[in-house]
This record gives structure tokens, sequence and C-alpha cells, in this order.
């Protein structure tokens, strides 16, 4: 007999990121699979996505007694954590690993109460170090949302970030490598919107990323490998599950390996199909259904 929990889901409120939109994915789904969910969360805006399920503002989680499992989706609330402690009662507490910031992170990794739950190889890898075995929940990506249109172009797409991961990265510039090479139709991923980031995938064959130290999962990558935008990646530890280098992705380490990525992928075409196809079939692997799979054994084991 299939069984139903009272689960509650704190999310941050620091806007449409890719945490913030994972979290009310795994909220969705697990509404749909029949449980009672409420996701704690001050950002009330739902222009990247609705939210199916019950929704309270941060504040009320000290109200809300009778959960079942209290998931933490963010633990960085400063003067605000005793509230999480207080909240709800709940029999279980689960930790998702999204990301590492240091320190701000210690007291939720080493804290017994918590379950771990990892949702990258990365994540994973930062709990042993500090001498936890986390849940592993590896995945995230909606294919309702993601997926190829047939209207790629020449237009060369690219995100960055700081990344520690690229040789001088104070002066790295992917667009300036862009008209380096001589391209000059070029996009850049800003703000997030539902509808706009797929006809952005969608419009170019190449997606450079540039990611910064703490990602713990790269959302715009597996969304570009999804739309079958050829990734070049650095070196960031969020993007190991994603890119296998010259089957499913490249990466580099420079301006020079970058700018040979790029020439490759676009001048051999016979390469850049294969690399399309490949990560096609790589992405599907995570698909949210064995995110929320992982999170439902994990709950079953422990209460």
């Amino acid at each position: 007999m299939y069984h139903s929990y009272r689960i509650g889901i704190v999310a941050p409120s620091l806007g449409r990121n890719g945490g913030v939109r994972r979290l009310i994915e795994i909220s969705n789904r697990l509404h749909e699979r029949g449980h009672a969910v409420i996701l704690f969360t001050d950002y009330f805006g739902s222009a990247m996505m609705k939210i199916k399920c019950q929704r309270k503002k941060f504040k009320d989680l000290r109200q809300t007694r009778k959960l079942d499992v209290l998931c933490i989706g963010w633990p960085r609330f400063k003067d605000k954590r005793h509230w999480i402690y207080e909240a709800g009662g709940a029999r279980l507490k689960l930790w998702f690993m999204q990301a590492y910031y240091g320190r701000e992170d210690h007291r939720f990794i080493r804290d017994d109460s918590f379950v771990k739950i990892a949702f990258s190889s990365c994540m994973y890898e930062v709990g042993k170090q500090f001498g936890i075995e986390p849940v592993k929940a590896i995945g995230g990506i909606n294919f309702d949302h993601f997926y190829p249109t047939g209207d790629q172009r020449d237009t060369m797409l690219y995100r960055q970030r700081r990344s520690p991961y690229v040789e001088d990265y104070k002066n790295f510039s992917i667009e300036q490598v862009y008209r380096d090479l001589g391209y000059e139709k070029i996009k850049v991923l800003k703000h997030y919107n539902a509808i706009n980031v797929i006809r952005f995938y969608n419009s170019g064959k190449v997606f450079v990323s540039s990611e910064a130290h703490f990602a713990g999962w790269a959302n715009p990558i597996v969304e570009a490998m999804a739309c079958r935008a050829v990734v070049i990646s650095d070196w960031t530890p969020a993007a190991n599950d994603l890119i296998i280098p010259n089957e499913t992705g490249l990466r580099y380490k420079n301006i020079e390996e970058l700018k040979e990525a790029i020439l490759k992928v676009m001048k051999d075409h016979a390469f850049r199909r294969n690399i399309q196809n490949n990560a096609e079939k790589h992405v599907k692997k995570f698909d949210y259904k064995y995110v929320v799979d992982s999170i439902e054994e994990t709950i079953k084991k422990y209460l």
C-alpha cells in the first residue's frame, strides 16, 4: 500500500536561481504523487514555473505542526536558523546538498539530526570529505520544459561567471573569444524566463559555460544539452556528471583550449552531430523522476 507523507520544504528567497527551480520542481512532483507538501519561501514569483503544492512564507515555519518530513534546500538563514530546529515536530529532517559555500554549511554537514541527500557527484564528494555518506539523488531536468525545437542557427551562446577553473579568469571574456574567432552573432544567458530560456538554448549550436566554484549542479549545462546545443565547459566539478570529454561535450582550462574546442565543433559537422546525439541520450538519466524516487526511498528508509 502506498503511504503518503506530510512534507515541508524550505526554499531560499534568492530569486529564480537553479536551486529554487529545483526545489519547486521536487515539491510539485511529490505533490503529484499524493504527498501533502508545503513549500516555505518568501519568494512568491512564479514566472519560471507554477507552484502546485501549498505555499507559505518562511515565518510560518514556526507555527507549522505535525510534519513527517522537513527538507532544507538552503542552510544560509543567518539568525533564523533556530526556526528550522523548532519547526513542525518533524520525525525526519533532510538536507538537500545543492551547493557548498564553506563555513556557512558546516553546521548542517556536521549535524547528525539531518539526513543528507547529494544532488550531484561533487556534492557527494564534499560530504565524504567531512566523513558522511550522503544519499545520491543526482539529476534535475524537466523534459517538458527543455527539448530541441530544430531552430538552431550559427549563434554563439554563453554564460559566464568568475570561475577559478579558468586560467587568468579575471581577464577572461567568452564574448571576446567568440569575436576573436570571427563570430558576431552572440547571445548571453542572463535573466531566467521559462519561455525565453528555451528559445535561447535552441538558437545556437554551441554553449560555452564558465561556472562559479560553489556550484553543485550546473543547470544551464544540462538544459543546453537537452536542447542539443554542444556544451563547452570549464573544469568545474558541477559539470562532472554531465560532460564526458569529446563524448557528451568538451572542456577547457584556458583561452587557447576554448578556441580550439569552438572551432572543432563548428567546422567538424560529423563530430558535432555525434556530440549532440550522445549528450541528448546522456541527459535522459537526469529526469526528475529519479530524483524524487531517491527522496521517497530515503523517507521510507528512515521513517
